[in-house]
């Protein structure tokens, strides 16, 4: 699947920012951003929390209309 992309893009770019984005930066910071703690819920940085809170909530109230109109309407002949 990326064998085509690798290719085109050391045909752009030098080896060395190809080993750099794809093996040596992920080495080296995948772990610890993996385990960056989910944010918590503060009043203070309201917006910082909404960025993260709101798209979980429209997902979720989203499948309740959906389920809820699916399965809570009759079907008209």
């Amino acid at each position: 699947m990326i064998g085509l992309p690798a290719l085109y893009y050391l045909s752009v770019a030098p080896f060395h920012d190809f080993a750099f984005d794809m093996i040596i930066y992920p080495s080296r910071y995948y772990h610890g951003g993996r385990n960056l703690p989910f944010p918590g819920i503060d009043l203070r940085g309201l917006e910082q929390t909404m960025e993260v809170y709101l798209p979980i909530m429209a997902i979720v109230i989203s499948f309740y209309v959906a389920l809820a109109g699916r399965l809570g309407a009759p079907r008209q002949r």
